[in-house]
């Protein structure tokens, strides 16, 4: 078929697809990359000499993970001093660019600081997604967090954040629950839990004036 096409072409056969051909694109292709990575240090090499400088394996955030960020910036935080160690010892070889960024004291403690706040959500993250977290656990957990010191357009967002996901259900389990019983909620969210308890349960509204009274058949013990 071939030869009836290009009549002059004759196709290799395999002892040169495997032996002669072979050779010379192996051949070119190696000098090729030799030419590219000459006076260059490949990452495999950087980073064996980060790990034996004594750098621990650094974190990529994922948006599959949760908390993968905060992680991401805890490795770098942590491992800073490794790695401006590797750029001081290698500068000659690596990018200037990459030299700076290394060696940016004030990069790092932002980092730092903003690791600080992102931490504290990070640690609230990880205890929502715990399988005995309950309704007034969670109320707790947005307390404590809103507690904490922000600024002021920080505490705001996350205020929003608080009332978007907050329902009257969890202002009532947060009222009920004797390891809280409503502690640190404002006014306006005692009257939503306890509305919502009346119109849910009317009949047992007696016994939850009474618990919250610490009255028969609750004592100050509960």
């Amino acid at each position: 078929m071939m030869q009836l096409s290009r009549p002059d072409y004759l196709p290799p056969n395999r002892k040169n697809i495997s032996g002669k051909l072979l050779d010379e694109v192996y051949d070119t292709v190696k000098s090729n990359m030799e030419n590219n990575l000459k006076g260059k240090v490949i990452c495999m090499a950087l980073d064996a000499k980060y790990k034996e400088a004594g750098g621990k394996a650094l974190v990529l955030p994922q948006d599959v993970r949760w908390n993968t960020l905060a992680d991401c910036l805890e490795s770098y935080v942590n491992n800073w001093h490794y790695l401006v160690k590797v750029c001081s010892e290698h500068r000659s070889i690596l990018d200037l660019t990459i030299v700076r960024k290394g060696q940016d004291v004030e990069f790092k403690e932002n980092v730092e600081n903003y690791l600080k706040k992102l931490k504290k959500v990070a640690i609230a993250l990880d205890l929502i997604q715990k399988d005995l977290c309950v309704l007034s656990n969670c109320t707790h957990i947005w307390k404590d967090l809103l507690s904490s010191d922000w600024l002021p357009e920080e505490a705001d967002k996350l205020k929003a954040r608080f009332k978007a996901a907050m329902t009257p259900a969890h202002c009532a389990a947060y009222i009920l629950d004797p390891n809280y019983n409503g502690d640190g909620l404002s006014e306006e969210e005692d009257t939503i839990g306890m509305e919502f308890l009346d119109s849910s349960c009317p009949n047992a509204m007696k016994d939850v004036l009474a618990y919250r009274a610490r009255s028969y058949p609750f004592g100050v013990h509960v």
